[in-house]
């Protein structure tokens, strides 16, 4: 009894303690980054180098070939941003009311409203609602935080990308970062896969979910896509075929990098890129 209660006040601690840390937050003045835009948050992110810059220059490439940007998971906003700053049609999905908040801030601070749409929502392979856990770069779908304080627990729409988006010919990267919720999220887009976009998908092989690490691959390589690791430690990018992810799993081996980026079999993409970074 007198352990819940104490469970109990120290949670509503918690959650007033990050609530003042939200305030300071949107109060927080925004600084000019390297990459040409004005933004906030944690200090990684003013950085000399910038955040992930392997990543972030990855990224600016690809977005030479595209003319629509999706950010699923889009958190406080750094990837709309660069695309934005690019003039680059964007729509950020993002069910967090405080990484919203932020991701709106941003947004405002660099006038970027006219080519920018915010859906404050979750993605997955079903339309309703679902409990997400956490917030700030963790917030996610699943209970893979158990100890996560009810204060920090919310009911959110969820919805699927197919019903959302109308890709048509359009050039398009879909950037998805949903902690753990990956492989629902990518079953509410098989029709988004006939207009062939190119993909970048965070998939942890230490993640603690219930899903197999090499379930993603496996399900973008039936749908005709292959993998490449994008290695920020190495400043490189590498295949990755769904065999190594499948090893990886069965080993249970850790790997340095999370983020893959997924283009369509036969695509030239990643050629073009790696002669570019040659130059």
């Amino acid at each position: 009894m007198a352990y819940m209660f104490f469970k109990k006040i120290k949670e509503k601690i918690r959650a007033l303690n990050n609530k003042r840390r939200e305030n300071r937050l949107l109060r927080q003045a925004c600084r000019m980054l390297p990459q040409g835009f004005l933004f906030s948050g944690r200090s990684q992110y003013f950085s000399k180098l910038g955040y992930e810059p392997f990543q972030t220059s990855l990224i600016s490439e690809v977005l030479k070939e595209i003319s629509t940007f999706i950010n699923v998971g889009a958190h406080h906003g750094y990837y709309c941003c660069l695309a934005l700053s690019k003039n680059i049609n964007t729509i950020a999905f993002e069910p967090h009311p405080m990484n919203a908040a932020m991701l709106e801030k941003h947004i405002s601070a660099n006038k970027f409203s006219k080519d920018f749409k915010l859906i404050k929502a979750a993605v997955g392979s079903v339309e309703g609602t679902l409990e997400l856990h956490g917030g700030g770069f963790t917030a996610s779908l699943l209970n893979i935080h158990p100890n996560t304080p009810s204060e920090e627990r919310q009911t959110v729409n969820v919805v699927k990308l197919e019903s959302m988006l109308e890709l048509g010919d359009s050039a398009t990267l879909i950037l998805m970062d949903v902690e753990g919720y990956e492989l629902e999220a990518l079953k509410g887009s098989i029709q988004l896969m006939r207009s062939k976009p190119y993909w970048i998908i965070e998939v942890l092989s230490n993640h603690g979910n219930d899903t197999p690490f090499s379930d993603v691959f496996s399900f973008m390589e039936s749908h005709n896509y292959e993998a490449w690791a994008i290695d920020e430690e190495k400043k490189q990018i590498a295949k990755f075929p769904t065999s190594l992810a499948k090893s990886i799993e069965v080993e249970s081996r850790y790997i340095a990098y999370s983020n893959f980026l997924f283009v369509p079999q036969g695509n030239d993409l990643v050629q073009r890129l790696q002669v570019r970074q040659a130059v």
